[in-house]
């Protein structure tokens, strides 16, 4: 009876001894899975902070590109402003017109159609976006997706005054301000002297208009871009500081 005691008493002491040595394995387990995830969650916080400061470097030299372009354009359309304000005149005449295409239009336009968005399709492409929040994710795509419809649009008017200023060279000389190489001046006056006038009139009237309808198209794309690319850097902004 004594015996059979004293043994239940050992399977007893056994019985809790191996529980014991369970349970600290499975706190063990538990211990290391968590220092896994932290380790694993810490790692991705360095990887999405190194993008979002990626980010924001791009997106800030889009906004200032978008400034510069606007302000480029402004001085345009105020040129054209007091062309249109001679050529309306009473005393203007064709050499007027003549004067402005040769010595004083500039068909040079700002034909950029890339954005800084190296880090935004990295990102999509290797699928880390996954790193930000849904409510980010979706402010990255939706400026992706808008930056890829812009440019097709902008290689539209592109090839609409590449045109227009095409035809223009064919009928006389290269406007002054476009000139990358000189010839004598008197050859250069026999064409714009000898000029189709009534084809002259129309061909650079539509290649102003032509100009002014792609300043015009930049302004709206880059302003629909501009208020895009500020809400997502005012986004990452706040949620980096958290």
């Amino acid at each position: 009876m004594r015996k059979n005691t004293l043994s239940e008493s050992g399977t007893v002491k056994y019985l809790k001894y191996a529980i014991g040595e369970i349970i600290l394995v499975v706190i063990g387990i538990l211990i290391a899975l968590q220092v896994n995830n932290w380790n694993e969650g810490r790692k991705a916080l360095i990887k999405r902070n190194e993008f979002t400061r990626s980010l924001l470097r791009e997106l800030k030299q889009d906004t200032t590109d978008f400034k510069a372009r606007h302000q480029a354009i402004t001085e345009d359309f105020e040129q054209f402003d007091a062309y249109e304000l001679r050529l309306s005149s009473n005393s203007a005449t064709i050499d007027t017109m003549k004067h402005i295409a040769r010595f004083e239009f500039n068909p040079a336009i700002d034909g950029k159609n890339m954005y800084s968005n190296n880090t935004l399709k990295a990102l999509q492409e290797s699928g880390d976006i996954q790193l930000y929040p849904r409510h980010v994710q979706e402010l990255m795509l939706s400026l992706l997706s808008q930056q890829d419809y812009f440019q097709g649009i902008t290689v539209l008017f592109l090839k609409e005054f590449q045109s227009a200023f095409q035809k223009m060279n064919d009928l006389a000389t290269r406007p002054e301000k476009n000139r990358y190489f000189s010839i004598n001046e008197k050859f250069k006056s026999e064409t714009w002297d000898h000029l189709n006038e009534v084809e002259f009139i129309t061909v650079f009237d539509n290649l102003i208009n032509s100009k002014i309808t792609y300043n015009k198209y930049r302004i709206q794309s880059d302003k629909l871009l501009s208020e895009k690319t500020e809400e997502l850097i005012k986004t990452l902004q706040s949620f980096n500081q958290k």
